[in-house]
């Protein structure tokens, strides 16, 4: 059935998932909405965000799936959650704030509030994210090789430098 710190664990990264998730969903929405001349006139920043919102839901099925095998199961995940999480990172959160870095430095005025949102969620999310990825790297997982936990968490690290370095651009464009 699991204990107290496996439905914790659960809890946190569903929630993480879904705040994410929300955040994409309603960025692309304010983006759909807007008449600001730099998204009008490069109408697939509206396409891209689209498609990495639609990844994003994906990657959120599978990573919930396979850490829940993971956590709650006998016969283990499909894939170790630390590389299920560096992947999905890369395939989706990176893009994500890549394409919202985009659109903060060409916009003329705010688009919505929720560029502020989905910009200090993502530094949280960072820290979250990092400290996980630490204790999972040194502490919990089961991997045979430590060397392949090392070089999974770099992958992670480099990721999450990017994200942080795009964050706070933003966030540095939104407050001018």
């Amino acid at each position: 059935m699991g204990n107290c710190r496996q439905w914790s664990l659960m809890l946190v990264v569903v929630v993480m998932e879904m705040v994410d998730l929300a955040c994409d969903w309603f960025f692309f929405s304010q983006l759909h909405q807007t008449d600001d001349e730099y998204v009008t006139q490069n109408i697939h920043l509206k396409w891209l965000v689209l498609a990495f919102g639609v990844v994003g839901i994906f990657s959120f099925i599978f990573e919930i799936m396979n850490l829940g095998f993971e956590v709650f199961s006998d016969r283990g995940p499909c894939l170790y959650a630390d590389t299920v999480s560096t992947v999905t990172t890369w395939v989706e959160d990176v893009p994500q704030i890549c394409l919202a870095l985009t659109v903060a430095i060409h916009q003329r005025s705010l688009i919505h509030w929720i560029q502020f949102v989905k910009a200090a969620w993502a530094l949280m999310e960072l820290i979250v994210r990092g400290v996980g990825q630490c204790l999972y790297c040194c502490v919990i997982s089961e991997r045979h090789s430590k060397k392949l936990n090392y070089c999974v968490a770099v992958f992670k690290f480099i990721a999450q430098v990017v994200i942080l370095g795009c964050t706070i651009a933003v966030l540095v464009h939104l407050l001018k």
